[in-house]
């Protein structure tokens, strides 16, 4: 099912009939070869790492991440850096593997070429902190190219959800790629109230569409729930079709994972100025659309994708600098989006709802190149849209995670 901006993310949470669990996440296997005869895992209680004790008594360290996938895939992973293998268990999809080996290039990537499924291509990792995929064959036919974001993992329960105010972006691969926007969030007696705004480019440069999606208040019926937990789960019920979502926590705010795509949401400073904290360099992964167009809901947009690796530099004034093989792509400074009155005022975003969103827009043809940035402590999200200065109709987006480099 494509979304047509929050349509098909939060509103979706909000107007189909919810079930809200809580859950365990089941461990993926590390097999006896990862980590030497007799092996066994003891987890450490908050999930991100775990000790694995080898046949020899040695011992290696094990990193745990739930990740949720563009196409909407939720997959969990397990590093073992000593053995250098990966285990994970895509849960949407339900491809898995044990102990596929992986190598390191000059820069720290991940290199996987042995997956039996080919689904794993490549990753980059904040060690115990934040892990970004390149994916292939995801997507419920297994056949469509994605980025997964992850986080390590760590309990959650329905009292972490409550009292946030977060920027959001949400990441698809069909209907314009990408929105942005904010997020507030209370729980109270089992019902969770969600107050979500977002700006859509494609809606922005399509005609007859809204480029804002200003949804009140909405409220989903919680389960009972005891204990924390690695995820929550939800049960969307749309049209006679029910599909799960997974919520998880991530280092600074929450992320989850839909049938249609997935929203990282980031705890809000209480400045909407730029820090100078988050200066410096990042790599990054991205995922970017060429030659897309709009398709009615159930087909599948168009296009031309990829996932390929960038530079981002950041310096103390909020300038950005993006790099790809070497060669300058972007070139700009940031603003804060509550200073962009083409995206705040009346029937727009809320300005003082947009602290942590940073954006830049130039001008492509008839339309303009929207930006997007948000910083999230040792990393960044980052979207774009911008529709074809040729092809009326046609458009191309990209979006990405960065990790910063010490």
């Amino acid at each position: 099912m494509q979304s047509s901006g929050l349509r098909g993310g939060v509103a979706v949470l909000l107007g189909a009939a919810l079930l809200v669990g809580c859950a365990t996440a089941a461990k993926p296997t590390v097999p006896d070869n990862a980590a030497g005869a007799g092996a066994t895992v003891d987890s450490a209680g908050q999930g991100g790492t775990s000790q694995v004790a080898g046949g020899s008594g040695s011992l290696s360290q094990v990193r745990r991440y739930q990740s949720t996938a563009s196409v909407g895939d939720f997959i969990e992973v397990e590093i073992d850096k000593q053995a250098r293998t990966i285990t994970y268990n895509n849960r949407t999809n339900g491809q898995s593997a044990s102990a596929v080996p992986y190598t390191l290039d000059d820069r720290g990537v991940y290199v996987i070429t042995a997956d039996p499924n080919a689904h794993l291509q490549r990753a980059i990792e904040l060690d115990g902190y934040a892990l970004i995929m390149d994916v292939a064959k995801a997507g419920p036919n297994k056949d469509s190219r994605a980025l997964a974001i992850g986080a390590t993992t760590q309990p959650i329960s329905i009292a972490d959800l409550n009292g946030h105010a977060m920027t959001m972006m949400q990441f698809r691969t069909s209907n314009g790629g990408m929105e942005v926007g904010n997020v507030r969030t209370h729980v109270s007696d089992r019902m969770l109230a969600v107050d979500a705004q977002s700006y859509w480019p494609l809606g922005a440069s399509s005609r007859g569409d809204t480029a804002f999606h200003l949804g009140g208040p909405g409220s989903l019926q919680l389960d009972e729930v005891s204990g924390a937990a690695d995820y929550l789960t939800i049960t969307e019920s749309r049209n006679g079709h029910t599909s799960t979502a997974y919520i998880f926590k991530t280092g600074q705010g929450l992320a989850i994972d839909m049938n249609n795509g997935n929203m990282v949401m980031v705890d809000q400073p209480q400045s909407t100025a730029f820090d100078p904290s988050s200066a410096g360099l990042y790599h990054a992964l991205i995922y970017q659309k060429r030659n897309s167009r709009r398709v009615s809901e159930g087909q599948v947009e168009p296009g031309t994708a990829e996932v390929f690796e960038v530079e981002v530099a950041i310096n103390d004034q909020g300038h950005l600098g993006m790099k790809r093989d070497g060669a300058t792509v972007e070139d700009v400074d940031l603003i804060p989006v509550s200073e962009a009155d083409y995206l705040t005022g009346p029937n727009k975003l809320d300005a003082s709802r947009c602290a942590g969103l940073f954006t830049y827009r130039k001008p492509v043809g008839a339309g303009f190149q929207d930006v997007f940035v948000v910083f999230m402590g040792h990393g960044m999200l980052v979207s774009s849209f911008t529709p074809s200065d040729q092809n009326a109709g046609e458009y191309q987006y990209f979006y990405g995670a960065a990790i910063k480099q010490p």
